[in-house]
């Protein structure tokens, strides 16, 4: 948290003799642009769709600052990077990009550059600066809360992007857009309602949620889950 009361999340500080660096680490699929001018990220779908995101430079800007001020607070001197890492290869980088961005598998080639570039320091100040750093670190909870409707439905499968969801037959689930199937697709998908619903479901909020039309269908998955059923007939929770 800095003076004005505002926090600094950063996905991963790295700390050594050479340099701090800070990774903004982002899973973002399609095809990415970047335009300088108005500060702007966009992506293409694999549907042509074209969308705009949050700037992470901006982010990282904001916070290479915070950390240049705290180095010179503690009287320490080190140079602050910074970098964008894509952690899938499914994000294909396009034009218009002049800050560090680039696919995790690149990660070890510009950290040896940077090595390279700037003269380690004495240990002992790395030391007590690091100290200093997990002393300011705090975990932060907050309890998000996504409204049911604005969900999207189904059992969404894990190797496309935009939530597609896949379809149930003869006990498996099949993807109509990679043709990819899970018999336990059901079981994954159950973890992320308990995320953002709730621990607990009935045979409409399991419909709703998964996108089934027919009860008799819903009762009949649910009976396969490793779950355990309280109260009777229609008011029956699992």
């Amino acid at each position: 948290m800095n003076n004005f009361g505002s926090t600094h999340q950063m996905d991963t500080i790295f700390l050594c003799r050479h340099f701090l660096l800070i990774v903004e680490i982002k899973n973002i699929t399609g095809v990415l642009s970047y335009d300088t001018s108005f500060a702007q990220l966009t992506r293409m779908t694999s549907e042509g769709k074209v969308e705009g995101m949050t700037d992470p430079f901006l982010q990282l800007e904001r916070h290479v600052g915070w950390m240049k001020k705290l180095l010179h607070q503690e009287r320490f001197q080190l140079p602050v990077l910074h970098a964008v890492v894509l952690a899938t290869k499914n994000g294909i980088l396009s034009e218009g990009f002049h800050e560090p961005i680039f696919h995790v598998t690149g990660l070890r080639t510009h950290l040896q550059k940077w090595f390279d570039r700037h003269q380690p320091v004495e240990t002992e100040n790395l030391f007590r600066f690091a100290m200093h750093l997990m002393s300011l670190h705090s975990t932060i909870k907050r309890e998000v809360k996504v409204p049911l409707e604005e969900m999207v439905k189904g059992v969404l499968c894990p190797h496309c992007a935009n939530g597609q969801p896949m379809n149930y037959h003869y006990k498996k689930w099949h993807c109509p857009r990679c043709k990819w199937f899970d018999q336990d697709a059901l079981k994954k998908a159950l973890e992320d309602y308990r995320l953002l619903v709730g621990p607990k479901l009935t045979n409409k909020s399991f419909r709703e949620f998964f996108a089934i039309d027919s009860p008799n269908v819903a009762y009949k998955l649910l009976q396969q889950l490793p779950l355990k059923a309280d109260r009777t007939k229609k008011h029956r929770q699992y």
